[in-house]
């Protein structure tokens, strides 16, 4: 899975016909390791859930009915805004700060929902309402974008860990 609107035509068009299929009744998610990600997480990862803006709702402090997400009409203070980068907008929460939502400028049609935000029974994975995608972590190849030494290659080996048990290679020692 590479990120359409940054991944380059010869890798889009799928030129080998690599199948691949999205499970219907759950939400796609993956992990993110671009430098502008770690940045505002703080973290050298940060999860995100691929929803269709159709069907994330709100709920309005003050009104009892949830709200399609519409981010032209929300009320000042919902959520606070800014562009990260020429394509992107990040939102956040303008109470507590945490990451919500990340947006392409040019087409919302699909929001990276920020997984933390999920309260699902069984935990932080919410494997009821995901499907976590394994086959490669997200801007890897930026780990190590701005850094050097120690810190450099602690980044890697912790993303090159993350790679091997997402693919189920990980040992539970």
């Amino acid at each position: 899975m590479h990120p359409y609107s940054s991944t380059d035509e010869s890798i889009t068009t799928n030129p080998s016909d690599e199948k691949w299929w999205i499970q219907g009744d759950k939400y796609l998610a993956g992990t993110c390791a671009c430098k502008s990600c770690r940045l505002i997480s703080g973290f050298e990862i940060q999860t995100w859930a691929f929803v269709p803006r159709a069907n994330i709702s709100i709920s309005i402090p003050g009104d009892s009915e949830l709200k399609a997400l519409d981010f032209k009409s929300l009320p000042a203070g919902v959520l606070k805004s800014y562009q990260s980068s020429g394509r992107a907008v990040r939102d956040f929460c303008g109470g507590c700060g945490a990451t919500v939502f990340w947006r392409d400028v040019s087409d919302s049609s699909v929001i990276d929902v920020s997984v933390g935000l999920l309260r699902a029974e069984e935990g932080a994975r919410a494997e009821s309402w995901l499907c976590w995608w394994a086959g490669r972590v997200s801007f890897s190849e930026e780990v190590q974008t701005g850094r050097s030494g120690p810190f450099a290659a602690a980044a890697q080996t912790l993303i090159d860990k993350l790679s091997i048990g997402m693919k189920g290679g990980g040992t539970s020692s």
